[in-house]
């Protein structure tokens, strides 16, 4: 079999509509909403985002988009390259840029009435930001005399409307480039026989305003919180307490957490004793717990007051993710090179449940419903939902009680996948993400699907965090983020009238066992078509992403 590219995997890949194992309610396959599914331009709004490596609908080399919404759903941050936009959600309207790079996440916060009244002066002007937006970067260090980047975290405050509270002036750096030439072009003709068309034709003005633009940004960051030699972790991490008060970074190389008071801009304590690379961390949601999961095969459960090591889990093999339910009374994890989940209890560790089904690809992706008795996530083509405290009395095993599978590809095996599920709409509707740049929204109470379809026959850029629910009136918004360089606005459809018909006549969420097998029908083909080649070469295209510190 020829050895197939993630650019030509992009370009050449037409997900099918149908799938191979749908979701149901009640004996029923899902239908399709209203006016579904959906391509790229059919969206009721959207925002072209500038500079964004498209040139005549076509993607100029290897890029890549995330995104980010604040906590009360009026800010988009998007991040290409090495700049972050802020766009007023409501007006569209770009607000600020910023440099930096990667993941990003905004501050929970929610301010009180009487903060409010403290942070306004006379005008009715914020002195204290309204937001607080974490970006990583990259900076230049000498290392004996060898240039190396090294990564740092950013706190940018923002005001109310999505402005910097403290903005440098930026300055001419083609004005300033071409006095600098001046001052020496003359010396270099003189000593040096350098022409002045030599000069003129030269790639030293551009080379110049670009050093000058990189030393330029580097000064406009210092006017922010700067931590050095720091990451946010994976993409799934939750880096920020549910409070907002405090930050889980991790210190690159070193195998430590560091967690940090966000206000006071200090260093609280160290979480050690993982021997390799932390892939996920995060907080319980009640905030008393810190967890951390590595390749190590261990997963450390620590108190958040002091760092104190509660419990270790050792599975063994390398571990991805982690997710604590929202009762912070269980956390799922995946171990044995991502092919096992597990889950226990985070009061005392003990183990309470393993998902009867053996993984033959990575799951990275979970994530719990609201009502902690379902767990999403995703391995290879198929997403499940899986109840772990529902046993089917049948077979004595806990119910997979959904089942989504995309259709078998034999020639892009390992690159047509589901890479992210969410919930979303308070919970009711679950968000599969699939690498090619679709997204569908499954609804769990009316069993119908959305989807909006990345347009086939063109090379987009990987997207990572970007698909957000808004809520509002008459079912709130969809944003997608796509590889194309476009933000889309959505609304969510209802559904069809056949859709309500079958709907009425149904009795429910019936929630049925599926067999081992037929899950992983959808791994067999996997591990078949997963090359080390074709596996690796699209990882990197991911990880790229989420390493670019």
């Amino acid at each position: 079999m020829p050895t197939i590219t993630s650019e030509q995997f992009m370009e050449q890949y037409k997900l099918p509509i149908e799938a191979a194992s749908d979701f149901h309610i009640g004996g029923a396959s899902a239908e399709w909403a209203a006016s579904h599914p959906k391509d790229w331009g059919q969206e009721d709004d959207s925002i072209v985002l500038p500079n964004n490596g498209m040139e005549n609908g076509e993607l100029r080399g290897y890029s890549s988009f995330s995104g980010t919404v604040s906590y009360d759903y009026k800010l988009l941050a998007v991040c290409s390259k090495s700049k972050i936009r802020i766009y007023d959600i409501a007006t569209k309207e770009l607000r600020q840029t910023l440099d930096g790079t990667g993941l990003m996440q905004f501050r929970p916060f929610t301010p009180t009435s009487d903060t409010q009244k403290h942070d306004e002066g006379a005008g009715g002007q914020s002195h204290s930001p309204a937001y607080m937006l974490l970006s990583s970067t990259s900076v230049p260090r000498r290392s004996r005399s060898i240039e190396i980047e090294r990564p740092e975290l950013i706190f940018w405050e923002l005001d109310r409307n999505g402005r910097l509270l403290d903005e440098e002036e930026p300055i001419d750096v083609s004005g300033y480039a071409s006095k600098a030439i001046e001052g020496i072009a003359g010396e270099l003709e003189q000593k040096h026989e350098w022409s002045r068309d030599f000069i003129d034709g030269s790639t030293l003005l551009e080379e110049f305003g670009q050093a000058l633009e990189k030393v330029a940004a580097e000064h406009r960051r210092l006017h922010n919180t700067i931590i050095p030699e720091s990451s946010i972790g994976g993409p799934v991490s939750r880096p920020f307490s549910h409070d907002g008060k405090r930050l889980l970074y991790n210190v690159p190389r070193g195998h430590v957490t560091v967690v940090w008071d966000v206000d006071a801009s200090t260093e609280l304590f160290r979480l050690s004793g993982h021997k390799d690379n932390i892939l996920w961390m995060g907080f319980s949601p009640d905030d008393k717990h810190i967890a951390t999961v590595a390749w190590d095969g261990t997963m450390r459960m620590h108190s958040a007051d002091d760092g104190a090591l509660e419990w270790i889990a050792d599975a063994g093999g390398q571990c991805w993710v982690g997710a604590f339910s929202n009762d912070s009374k269980y956390i799922a994890w995946t171990c044995q090179n991502g092919q096992e989940l597990w889950i226990h209890q985070v009061e005392d560790g003990k183990k309470i449940n393993q998902i009867q089904v053996k993984f033959t690809d990575w799951c990275r992706r979970l994530a719990w419903n609201s009502d902690n008795k379902q767990l999403a996530l995703c391995v290879g083509g198929s997403a499940m939902i899986w109840r772990p405290f529902d046993e089917d009395e049948k077979s004595k095993k806990s119910n997979i009680s959904q089942h989504y599978e995309l259709p078998k590809d034999k020639t892009f095996y390992g690159f047509a996948e589901i890479d992210h599920v969410e919930w979303a709409d308070n919970d009711r509707k679950l968000v599969l993400s699939i690498t090619d740049g679709t997204y569908l929204v499954w609804d769990s109470q009316t069993n119908t699907k959305e989807m909006f379809k990345k347009t086939t026959g063109i090379h987009v850029a990987w997207t990572s965090s970007g698909f957000f629910y808004i809520p509002g009136d008459n079912g709130g918004t969809y944003i997608t983020l796509n590889g194309d360089g476009n933000v889309r606005f959505w609304k969510p459809s209802g559904p069809t009238e056949r859709a309500l018909r079958n709907q009425e006549e149904g009795s429910g969420v019936q929630h049925t066992h599926i067999e081992e097998e037929r899950v992983t029908s959808a791994q067999a083909v996997m591990k078949e078509g997963n090359s080390a080649g074709s596996r690796d070469a699209w990882a990197e295209k991911g990880a790229e992403l989420w390493t670019a510190e």
